[in-house]
């Protein structure tokens, strides 16, 4: 059985072909992190790789490799220690890190959209000097 997911991604339009069967709940949860920061956090990994035949972007096992879906399943994301893109197409998919987390910060983290305590607080405290309040 074969779900396709179609979306834009930078103004093109991308067909993910995704084997159910490949699609798995992780036994762990991950966040994803680009630039010192987390953009999402996931329940389940949706593995990926580039096939040069069909130009496309298809689901694959873990061994394969070199991108994964986010949660949305909206983005595709290649991992930094996954093998790289062809160089035709590199430029299209951000590189990010995956870092296994327990169930505690994954739910603090979606409750939070992904920002920390401290991320909250300062701008929050921004927000108050901003408006004249401190």
């Amino acid at each position: 059985m074969v779900s396709v997911s179609c979306f834009q991604y930078k103004n093109i339009e991308v067909g993910v072909y995704l084997p159910l069967l490949l699609i798995k709940e992780a036994t762990m949860l991950y966040k994803v992190i680009k630039n010192n920061r987390v953009i999402d956090v996931l329940s389940q990994l949706v593995f990926c790789r580039y096939d040069e035949s069909i130009d496309t972007v298809i689901t694959c096992s873990e061994e394969d490799a070199q991108a994964i879906l986010s949660s949305s399943k909206n983005y595709i994301w290649h991992i930094s220690s996954y093998p790289s893109f062809p160089k035709s197409v590199v430029n299209k998919y951000d590189t990010v890190d995956i870092v296994e987390i327990d169930e505690y910060e994954y739910k603090q983290l979606k409750i939070l959209d992904y920002k920390t305590p401290e991320e909250i607080i300062d701008a929050y405290t921004l927000s108050l000097i901003e408006g004249g309040v401190l």
